[in-house]
């Protein structure tokens, strides 16, 4: 809104001629030397100075007070206009939303008890339906029923039968397999290449997980499982591992005080995007501690989960790795001792180490085997049976 000259001046419209001198005097030293700088400023002034000179004129300001006065009381007139017009305005719609409002009522009115009686024969209507589709319901459920209940006796006779059938097949295959089965246990097996005799009489063939395709192909005919090892579950986990990778994922999600925004970025190159990815230095070695932490995890589970340790009715079998592998075949003829190692939490959770040693210094050590003491019980006792058959073996081929 543009300002009148008593709002340039800063004066009211009452002041007298000194009240504008001096409020002149007071603005021309405030602008006056800003009015040489900046041309906003040098505007204002000089309006400051026209202002002047129409208000120290006294013929000059009386002929501007009635143009003031005239400009006002046009503006007055204006909003008072404006006032009336938007009062007739609203007012009218007003009274139509009224008179609309009245009709509706006298509608609703009018169509009131035809809808209450409308709705009174849709009501009975619907109940009156709802019964007869009730009692078709329930005739149609208790025939299903009905059928349904005679085709489970059916099936629940041929069932019975069937199952008494194949009862009587399992119990004849039983049998047969156990006269099979009592036949080889009594029967002696030949040892093809060192030429003794060696039993698993008294022998439960266990194998306490699936063996791998290793175990599978390195067995010999008529060679059985007799104990296989099993590494602890506790060791599958590398705790360092997980240690960095819980630490790292924390900095990556919430980053520290010391990381800021002028931390140098570096752009990597991705196949979607054409500027690349911009990635701080901070983040890009977190993501790579990551990385790392889920390799040597992946690394620990798959050395412990490839591990395996069998103990057959003619030999030691030993192999562990994935990628690279480490093999030891040991013939049970050339065992010679066996070491077992427990820690305090090897002793409460029943795990350990176990040092077989063969002849020639071959030695082969398991970490963290399962209930190794059983174990080294086991070799003792198939080594032992071992060397008194083939004593037994040498006294009668003498």
């Amino acid at each position: 809104m543009k300002k009148n000259l008593y709002e340039v001046l800063e004066v009211s419209p009452e002041a007298n001629s000194e009240e504008i001198k001096a409020s002149m005097i007071r603005l021309g030293k405030k602008y006056a030397a800003e009015s040489q700088k900046n041309k906003a400023v040098r505007i204002q002034f000089n309006e400051i100075k026209e202002a002047y000179k129409v208000l120290a004129s006294p013929y000059l300001r009386a002929s501007y007070d009635d143009l003031l006065k005239q400009s006002q009381k046009e503006k007055s007139q204006k909003k008072i206009r404006r006032c009336l017009k938007m009062w007739a305005i609203t007012g009218g719609r007003a009274i139509r939303r009224w008179r609309v409002t009245k009709w509706l009522i006298a509608k609703w009115q009018f169509m009131k008890p035809q809808m209450i009686k409308a709705w009174h024969v849709f009501k009975q209507q619907v109940i009156r339906g709802w019964e007869v589709s009730q009692q078709q319901v329930i005739k149609g459920w208790r025939a299903g029923k009905q059928q349904v209940i005679e085709k489970w006796q059916v099936k629940k006779q041929q069932f019975i039968k069937k199952w008494q059938t194949n009862q009587a097949v399992v119990n004849k295959k039983g049998e047969a397999l156990e006269k099979v089965n009592q036949a080889e246990v009594e029967k002696p097996e030949m040892d093809q290449n060192v030429g003794k005799r060696l039993t698993v009489k008294g022998w439960k063939v266990i194998q306490q997980r699936g063996s791998s395709q290793y175990v599978r192909h390195a067995l010999i005919h008529d060679e059985k499982i007799l104990y296989q090892a099993e590494t602890h579950w506790f060791f599958d986990i590398d705790f360092v591992g997980i240690l960095f990778l819980i630490v790292s994922s924390y900095l990556l999600l919430f980053d520290p005080l010391f990381v800021s925004d002028e931390m140098p970025t570096v752009s990597l190159w991705m196949p979607f995007l054409k500027g690349g990815l911009e990635v701080s230095v901070w983040h890009l070695g977190l993501m790579t501690l990551i990385f790392v932490a889920l390799m040597v995890i992946w690394e620990a589970f798959v050395d412990n989960k490839s591990t395996e340790f069998v103990i057959t009715s003619r030999r030691i079998l030993y192999k562990r790795g994935v990628l690279g592998r480490a093999l030891i075949d040991l013939k049970l003829g050339r065992f010679e001792s066996i070491a077992v190692e427990q820690n305090y939490f090897g002793r409460t959770y029943d795990f350990g180490t176990i040092t077989i040693t063969g002849v020639g210094c071959v030695k082969i050590t398991i970490p963290h085997v399962v209930a190794p003491l059983r174990l080294s019980r086991t070799l003792w006792q198939v080594l032992e049976e071992y060397v008194e058959q083939a004593g037994g073996e040498k006294l009668n081929s003498n």
